[in-house]
């Protein structure tokens, strides 16, 4: 198939400054609501047809104010054309970090099956879909370039895959992990309402096919996957596959866990509380040095407590609130570790960010109960949330167990791709 004739629009082309503070002119203010609206709108239905998940999709609004407000952070994004049409069919993320790993470019690839598309539907066409990728993402990688990024990172979900060597991420799934267990092919219509967005290849294909391992040495993927195929061919390497879950928050108790011996719960929601922000900035550095990578080229971060009192201020100012539980030392007081869900008011899914345990206190089941003690909080403060999601590594066994002891059910794989383009 040829390349369809396409039109991108950046929001560094758009009128005006979004992130300056400065009110927006009204044919500027419409052009950047146009924008993020139609952004959201792909980005809702890329959720929903790949993770099953279409609230994991950030608000037209609250992205808007999270890119002005995020000091972290530098956002960018384009809108992808195709021929003649006027509704965007693919869309760009760019995500890069302003403290740390400079020459870093998260990207993110925004291209709904055409049947799931929020304003073509009709039927599905899967080679348009690929070739439309491929494009899109090679638009975004060079305007990473553009930027100084020549290092890019992808996340991208997975729905065929080989369980050997995946039983503890698979446990809880209801799929067997000597790979038997079939389910809906990638493009089916099925694949848009709920359960697992994943098939286990059988031992069958497993055998027929060339399996490609991935970087962290837990985990592998058909070589002959469309998806695989092009991000080879685009220089990518596969680094590590993650497991998405999501906690229905129906089925926890609604009550505090019994508190581990000699410790306290400490909850806030909101901003970090001045006293406490030395500790979590101590913290967030221990999580940013001791998370498995699989090999990616990522500088583990440094945190002190303007970067925590920035972050939380970004944070508000999105519109987004954080529910926080940690868990301190009943004699000194010092915090051993912490759990953060993120929540934006009429979405009813939660996201869980960071949960880390100093590494000397790990192995005492403090981060599940710092998860349960989380979810708790947040039933009581937030009634109307109905869910929480969250990823982790396939090879973080120990972070496996406490998620499915949680509540956590498997619902997708993805996997993380990097394109080294350093010299």
């Amino acid at each position: 198939m040829t390349q369809p004739a396409l039109r991108f629009l950046r929001s560094a082309d758009l009128p005006g400054d979004d992130a300056s503070g400065e009110r927006l002119l009204p044919e500027e203010e419409a052009a950047h609501a146009t924008f993020h609206e139609a952004l959201a709108a792909l980005d809702r239905a890329t959720c929903a047809a790949e993770l099953g998940t279409p609230d994991l999709a950030e608000p037209a609004q609250t992205r808007r104010r999270r890119w002005a407000a995020d000091a972290n952070q530098h956002r960018e994004a384009a809108l992808v054309r195709a021929g003649g049409e006027e509704a965007p069919v693919g869309a760009w993320m760019l995500h890069m970090p302003l403290l740390d790993n400079l020459e870093l470019a998260e990207i993110e690839v925004l291209v709904p099956p055409r049947g799931a598309h929020p304003a073509t539907g009709g039927p599905g066409d899967e080679e348009f879909d690929t070739v439309l990728h491929g494009a899109v993402l090679a638009d975004a990688r060079a305007r990473a370039r553009e930027l100084g990024r020549p290092l890019h990172c992808v996340f991208a979900p997975q729905p065929l895959f080989s369980a050997a060597g995946l039983g503890p991420a698979l446990a809880g799934s209801g799929e067997r992990a000597d790979a038997e267990a079939h389910g809906p092919s990638r493009r089916s219509p099925e694949r848009l309402g709920p359960g697992p967005r994943y098939r286990l290849l059988t031992e069958a294909e497993a055998e027929a096919g060339e399996l490609l391992p991935v970087a962290s040495g837990t985990g592998s993927v058909p070589a002959d996957d469309p998806q695989v195929r092009l991000m080879r061919e685009a220089g990518f390497r596969a680094v590590q596959m993650e497991r998405f879950s999501v906690m229905e928050l129906a089925a926890v108790p609604a009550q505090l866990p019994p508190v581990p011996a000699g410790c306290d719960f400490v909850q806030w929601h909101g901003e970090t509380p001045p006293e406490h922000r030395a500790q979590m900035a101590d913290l967030r550095t221990v999580f940013s040095a001791t998370q498995p990578l699989g090999g990616a080229a990522f500088t583990p971060a440094v945190w002190d407590e303007e970067r925590v009192r920035r972050t939380d201020e970004g944070v508000r100012a999105a519109g987004i609130e954080a529910i926080v539980t940690a868990l301190a030392d009943r004699e000194d007081g010092r915090l051993l570790g912490f759990t953060v869900f993120e929540h934006t008011a009429g979405v009813p899914l939660a996201h869980q960010e960071i949960t880390v345990v100093r590494p000397e206190a790990r192995g005492r089941g403090f981060a599940t109960a710092l998860k349960r003690a989380n979810a708790a909080q947040l039933r009581r403060l937030r009634p109307e949330i109905s869910a929480v999601c969250t990823w982790n590594a396939v090879e973080n066994l120990p972070m496996l167990a406490v998620n499915r002891a949680a509540g956590f059910v498997p619902r997708a794989f993805t996997v993380v791709w990097e394109a080294d383009g350093r010299e």
